[in-house]
């Protein structure tokens, strides 16, 4: 870490002060010349430790992000698969001629090792919103996945459409609060704390209780869980009490169960 200038001046000044041919520098003047010089010194000195610094970090940036086959080696290669374009290999590698953002469709991706097998769970934004890979690009991403692979590693690529939820709840509001105004933020609170989760993240209930809690008007420790219950697909729906961890990494409200109607208001 680079030291400050007045640091570097001072163990400066104890080497001037040691040497017996500079003890007739000894002017006390803020202005002396031999002190002057022995700061513009120290601040050389302290910009070039800044830049070693910066240098520093540079390389081992460079150094995690290039540790071949890792977990996280998988996931920066992932997001920049270009939907369309092909590999070159080049300098021992296989890498793009050039980067095209607008065709690096991966917006979210979750790498999992199970069993030996690196699983690429992964999803694109489409308005601001995650959206499962078509039949086509996920063939696309795994074809390339299995082109940049070490030898001999098995992979699998996963996207899924959002796991659905229906969740109903007795929620005990403040008499004094206008509940129009109230529901539009009770089911935003909702909405923003499923669409805040990280990427394959786990659904905590109590966080959800947590973060209705805070909307004003709720009162406190007075939201009840009736049933919450998600599913993926076709698959029935499960219900869960504690925690849950949606298969395609992601969640959505069931539209045959708007939090409008799943959602029950008491008055205390």
């Amino acid at each position: 870490m680079a030291r400050e200038t007045d640091i570097i001046y001072n163990e400066a000044l104890l080497v001037k002060q040691a040497q017996p041919e500079l003890e007739q520098l000894n002017s006390p003047s803020s202005t002396a010349i031999w002190s002057n010089w022995l700061m513009v010194f120290a601040r050389i000195i302290h910009l070039f430790e800044v830049k070693m610094d910066l240098f520093k970090a540079e390389v081992q940036e460079i150094i995690d992000n290039n540790q071949y086959g890792t977990l996280y080696w998988w996931a920066l290669r992932t997001k920049e698969y270009q939907h369309g374009e092909l590999l070159q290999f080049l300098n021992n590698h296989y890498v793009y001629p050039a980067i095209d953002v607008a065709k690096q469709i991966v917006g979210l991706v979750s790498i999992t090792d199970e069993r030996g097998i690196v699983k690429i769970k992964a999803a694109k934004i489409v308005a601001n919103q995650p959206m499962e890979l078509s039949a086509q690009e996920a063939q696309g991403l795994l074809s390339y996945c299995q082109q940049i692979r070490p030898a001999g590693t098995r992979i699998a690529v996963e996207s899924l459409p959002a796991d659905l939820m229906k969740v109903s709840l007795n929620i005990y509001y403040n008499a004094q609060i206008d509940l129009d105004n109230l529901i539009p933020n009770v089911e935003a609170a909702f909405v923003n704390y499923i669409n805040t989760l990280e990427f394959d993240a786990v659904f905590y209930v109590n966080k959800m209780i947590d973060a209705l809690q805070q909307v004003p008007g709720v009162t406190k420790e007075q939201v009840e869980v009736i049933n919450i219950a998600a599913k993926q697909g076709t698959d029935p729906y499960t219900s869960f009490t504690s925690k849950y961890q949606a298969s395609s990494g992601y969640f959505k409200i069931d539209p045959d169960f708007p939090l409008s109607a799943t959602f029950n208001y008491i008055a205390g």
